[in-house]
């Protein structure tokens, strides 16, 4: 049987060469004085996924290793997310959709939405740590370990009422078709 180990580390390899190449034949969507904070984090990011396609590619990384790439990964997600909100609030205050999301190629993000894709993904942080923890051999053993990973892992959900809700239902019924599959 043949082996997709190498294809896939050569398909690994060609998006991320292709990503970067299309940012070096824009190098202002990193330069640029407005949403600078966002900009800088965003630029993290790629280099942080980079990092780690050629680390997957190149590297035997210990489990823990890939904890705390998982980790920084999602901080460096959760911080694009909240640096978008801050550096373009003024911008976007006065932005209002008539659904929910940018499913429609003229619609803006949100203020509101950029917030609550920040719960999200804090919650995929949470989340992902979990997985790992519950990888391990010492919760393998103990139920009340798992147990309490798995509330930890759910306990995000209490603290949603502190973000933003916008409801993906408003993109079928705000004025629109109801049974278009894009909202407008």
């Amino acid at each position: 049987a043949m082996s997709l180990a190498p294809l896939s580390r050569a398909a690994l390899l060609l998006f991320f060469l292709a990503l970067v190449l299309t940012v070096a034949r824009t190098p202002s969507m990193f330069s640029g004085r407005f949403a600078r904070t966002h900009r800088l984090t965003g630029l993290s990011l790629l280099l942080w996924l980079v990092t780690g396609a050629v680390l997957l590619v190149h590297t035997n990384i210990s489990t823990s290793g890939w904890v705390a790439y998982d980790l920084v990964l999602g901080l460096l997600g959760s911080a694009a997310t909240f640096s978008a909100a801050a550096d373009f609030r003024v911008a976007h205050a006065r932005v209002s959709n008539l659904g929910s999301g940018t499913l429609d190629e003229a619609a803006t993000v949100t203020h509101s939405e950029m917030l609550e894709h920040g719960f999200y993904q804090l919650l995929n942080l949470v989340q992902i740590l979990s997985l790992h923890a519950l990888g391990t051999k010492a919760l393998a053993q103990s139920l009340g370990l798992r147990a309490f990973v798995l509330v930890a892992a759910t306990a995000p959900w209490l603290f949603r009422g502190r973000f933003p809700v916008n409801r993906f239902s408003d993109n079928y019924t705000r004025g629109q078709d109801s049974s278009s599959l894009v909202a407008r």
